[in-house]
């Protein structure tokens, strides 16, 4: 792809996430439901989703050498870490939406509705991620570095998601005891904050590029959404000091998972043909 077709191609896609921006925008204003706060909430997710596709689809625009792309690469895997993170806290907003005169109910076309540009804003920056990788490795060479700096990086990111999801950890505990529902947030709590101690114990034993690729660290995000989201009791509208504390861990935990799944991609070369070969 040269670079005069990049820019298109980021131009047109700029200009998509500013249609669906508008789309967050017509709904939330236009959607009457029981509780606002918690529409606001999901449209506000929605919307940031939005933002990150017309940054990264401008910052796309600009960067029409392949030089320049190599420098900035980092500010899309930032701009995913951030969308896909996103993806989480918007669906927990949702499934907070109250139709109107159902005090307990819950409204599917929020979801529907406010989710699609959510997830396209979301398939589309990861789309446009991957181009700009393609971009750099067709133009300079596969940008994996597998030497021993590289490798005590990520070892030292493995002990930072150890280390926090110890505290997380020790969080849920502290603010689970002070519930009358102890049992319940202590169990689930601990299973989201579990994920990210685990794949960090995962990211210290990698000595090399291939056995990172052996840690399968996408994994870890299926664990994070099975523990953290429907087991988490998040649908519940209660606003306690509780369930805010809780859920502020757990959005800790997912912004750690995503963030190591991203940094492995990148120190792997996962989207680089040429780096796939078996040891």
């Amino acid at each position: 792809m040269t670079g005069e077709q990049l820019g298109k191609r980021g131009l047109a896609l700029a200009a998509v996430g500013v249609v669906l921006a508008a789309w967050v925008v017509v709904f939330a204003v236009t959607t009457k439901v029981g509780n606002p706060p918690a529409l606001l909430a999901a449209a506000v997710s929605a919307g940031l989703a939005c933002a990150c596709l017309v940054a990264a689809g401008v910052l796309a625009a600009r960067l029409r050498e392949a030089d320049a792309a190599a420098r900035w690469r980092h500010v899309f895997v930032v701009l995913e870490c951030v969308v896909v993170a996103v993806f989480y806290t918007f669906l927990w907003a949702t499934y907070t939406v109250e139709p109107v005169g159902e005090p307990d109910g819950w409204s599917p076309a929020v979801l529907l509705l406010l989710g699609a540009p959510t997830v396209t804003a979301m398939l589309v920056v990861g789309h446009l991620s991957k181009v700009m990788y393609r971009f750099v490795v067709e133009a300079n060479g596969p940008v994996v570095q597998d030497d021993a700096a590289s490798v005590q990086r990520i070892r030292v990111v493995g002990s930072v998601l150890v280390a926090v999801g110890i505290m997380l950890s020790v969080a849920v505990v502290a603010v689970s005891a002070t519930d009358e529902n102890q049992a319940w947030y202590l169990i689930t709590g601990l299973l989201g904050t579990l994920v990210p101690v685990v794949l960090g114990l995962k990211f210290v034993r990698v000595y090399d590029v291939y056995s990172a690729r052996r840690v399968k660290a996408a994994l870890y995000l299926a664990l994070t959404f099975a523990f953290v989201f429907p087991l988490s009791g998040i649908g519940s509208v209660s606003a306690s000091p509780v369930t805010t504390l809780l859920g502020t861990v757990r959005l800790g935990v997912v912004v750690l998972v995503v963030s190591a799944v991203l940094i492995m991609r990148e120190y792997t070369g996962e989207w680089g043909r040429s780096w796939r070969a078996s040891r």
